[in-house]
């Protein structure tokens, strides 16, 4: 089973196993009883919420199920959908799903205003139970009046207790204006990456105006596109009670946004990646060849910049962003210092 709290639990049990100190009997009864407090321990609840449409279970695939199917026993309007994502527990699947997970699939609040009351007694059933709550919300809207009132009613005065699980994901962000997703690349354009920034940074302003307590910032992510995956998987593991977070860190299995860029990029990357047979070559224009240009790209002019960018680095500092493909196009589409945004 992948994830760090994993890996050091083995190697504790590895250590424990071939202690010196402890007789033969003592370490086996003290691994069998790691085990079995691993294998009792509940899995993981996750409260997600969000209007129909917005995303919320391809959301829960992407973070979770790599594409999995995802079993669902459908109740009422007025009740929440419980959901478990699971799948094959093999330790070598690396896109598989990593165990159960419990989920419940909260109606949308703002449908209309006349059922808010039965959807509050609803949710102040059910949140409690959380331990962490992912409240999505598309990007490109900026309609959080409802939002607002309902996270201080909510949060602010019944649960407070429950205000530092909560986590706000804003789906779909390969829609925000102006609606120029680099689909070769699968990132955002620059314009709509500035876009994203500042609607992260107006969302988390909004939700603090409601909530002064409240100390997490707001992500925008593509769960279809499998943007920023890991930013929004960071925030909901910094939501879980420190003692669970190792549950929810050991079910993550979040579906690559690089097997949707376009294999010509990919190709070019891993090439550059790769020593030289006959040893390094100094000048960076012999690193980097002309032809990067047009591979993949949708505009020749993106594609001119990149490569002017990528020149102008020297082999040392190329060779350390094409080592990573994913920083590699990161660097390429307008962050200069190929960091993970």
């Amino acid at each position: 089973m992948p994830g760090v709290a994993r890996r050091l639990l083995d190697g504790f049990v590895s250590a424990v196993s071939s202690s010196s100190d402890m007789t033969q009997s003592d370490r086996q009864r003290v691994v069998e009883a790691i085990k079995k407090a691993r294998d009792d321990e509940p899995p993981p609840t996750l409260v997600i919420i969000g209007e129909a449409g917005v995303g919320k279970t391809t959301t829960i695939n992407s973070l979770f199920n790599a594409g999995q199917p995802v079993s669902a026993r459908r109740a009422t309007t007025l009740h929440a959908v419980s959901m478990l994502v699971e799948g094959p527990v093999d330790e070598l699947l690396v896109n598989g799903a990593r165990g159960l997970l419990r989920v419940f699939d909260m109606p949308g609040l703002g449908d209309r205003m006349s059922t808010y009351r039965a959807y509050r007694s609803l949710y102040l059933e059910v949140l409690p139970q959380a331990d962490v709550v992912l409240w999505v919300h598309p990007a490109e809207d900026r309609m959080i009046q409802f939002v607002q009132t309902a996270v201080q009613d909510m949060f602010g005065s019944e649960l407070p207790h429950m205000l530092p699980r909560l986590t706000f994901g804003l789906n779909k962000a390969d829609r925000i204006s102006p609606d120029d997703w680099n689909r070769a690349a699968n990132v955002p354009s620059d314009e709509q990456l500035e876009n994203l920034r500042a609607r992260e940074t107006d969302f988390t302003q909004v939700i603090r105006e409601a909530l002064p307590a409240w100390r997490g910032s707001a992500v925008t992510y593509s769960a279809w596109t499998r943007y920023k995956l890991t930013s929004l998987f960071k925030q909901m593991i910094y939501a879980v009670p420190e003692a669970r977070r190792w549950v929810l860190e050991d079910r993550m299995s979040l579906a690559s946004f690089v097997d949707l860029v376009d294999k010509g990029i990919l190709r070019a990357a891993m090439e550059k990646a790769q020593p030289s047979p006959s040893g390094p070559t100094t000048p960076t224009q012999d690193l980097v060849p002309d032809t990067l240009a047009t591979v993949g790209l949708q505009h020749d002019v993106m594609g001119r910049e990149a490569l002017a960018r990528l020149k102008a680095l020297s082999p040392h500092e190329y060779k350390r962003i094409a080592g990573n493909p994913e920083q590699l196009i990161y660097f390429l589409y307008g962050d200069p210092e190929g960091r993970h945004v």
